[in-house]
């Protein structure tokens, strides 16, 4: 896993298809965020995101409400929606998030509570 900030990712797997009529890369990536740590706040122009909590409890925040997931729940992210995820356990928090189309440059940051450590 890459370490980042607030944790660590993985990418596991691409593979291109077509999803709904678009031709795309779809990305299944592991995600860990420490204790007490946070994503920045950002969104995708383009990528949808299905975030599975493997471990854990985690806060997702949007632009007007907050959802709590447990281990083994679900969220679906949609395309220019602003998120920020938030470890809220006494534990790392273990995610699995599938992107449709993932692209590694479709993350606009509005804000990133790291941004002088990058």
């Amino acid at each position: 896993m890459e370490d980042m900030p607030w944790g660590a990712e993985e990418l596991v797997m691409t593979s291109e298809m077509e999803f709904g009529g678009e031709l795309g890369t779809l990305a299944l990536r592991k995600v860990a965020i420490d204790r007490d740590e946070m994503t920045a706040y950002h969104f995708h122009r383009h990528r949808n995101e299905l975030v599975y909590v493997e471990e854990g409890l985690l806060e997702i925040r949007l632009e007007d409400d907050y959802i709590e997931l447990e281990e083994g729940e679900t969220f679906f992210i949609e395309a220019d929606e602003m998120h920020q995820l938030q470890n809220i356990d006494n534990q790392v928090v273990r995610l699995l998030e599938i992107g449709f189309p993932f692209d590694t440059e479709d993350v606009v940051m509005v804000k990133d509570p790291y941004e002088d450590h990058r």
